[in-house]
């Protein structure tokens, strides 16, 4: 019992640093690699991703790599409704139930991948916002509808009560961030 108590403290102050995060301009992301622009066009030349094809790890790995803009464009393809984008990542499958019937040895795991998880992806979705803000003020208003479209199916595939905790708050806090940003186009 003490263990879920600290977990939910834990996950707690890692959504309470998420949401307070997410949607601010991130400084590496401007000097990683040139300007977002120049990227958006080098990854607009490159082959992307099949739709479909992507998983979670991979736009977690690309983006722990450095590869930002190859991270988003991952991001903007994976099929959240599809639960083979998450299947290989054990905390996205896994509900508070599920977690607290497990050994006491094996949640500390769970959590950190969880807490993990939220983190990486909080940056995905910061850099996600903020190549769609700035597709905007160039004036191409149906990408930056994609850019923002992306971060809300995201935050929906997250929210869902099958999820745990710390998943579906940074899930819903997603979902906000993408409806704000759509909701500011009009």
């Amino acid at each position: 019992m003490r263990e879920l108590r600290v977990f939910a403290v834990v996950a707690a102050i890692g959504i309470m640093v998420w949401a307070c995060g997410c949607g601010k301009k991130d400084d590496k992301s401007e000097t990683e690699g040139g300007s977002a622009d120049s990227n958006s066009s080098q990854s607009a030349e490159a082959s992307g991703p099949e739709v479909g094809d992507i998983k979670l790890s991979t736009v977690l790995a690309a983006w722990r790599k450095g590869d930002r803009y190859g991270s988003v464009e991952k991001f903007l393809a994976i099929q959240w409704e599809d639960s083979a984008a998450w299947a290989d990542t054990r905390a996205m499958k896994m509900s508070e139930e599920e977690l607290a019937s497990l050994p006491a040895t094996e949640r500390p795991a769970i959590v950190q991948e969880a807490l993990d998880l939220t983190k990486t992806l909080r940056d995905v979705v910061r850099q996600t916002l903020l190549l769609g803000d700035e597709t905007l003020k160039g004036g191409d208003k149906e990408t930056a509808k994609a850019y923002f479209e992306a971060v809300e199916r995201c935050g929906q595939a997250l929210s869902g009560p099958e999820r745990l905790v710390v998943i579906q708050m940074a899930g819903k806090a997603m979902v906000t961030a993408g409806q704000d940003k759509l909701s500011r186009m009009k």
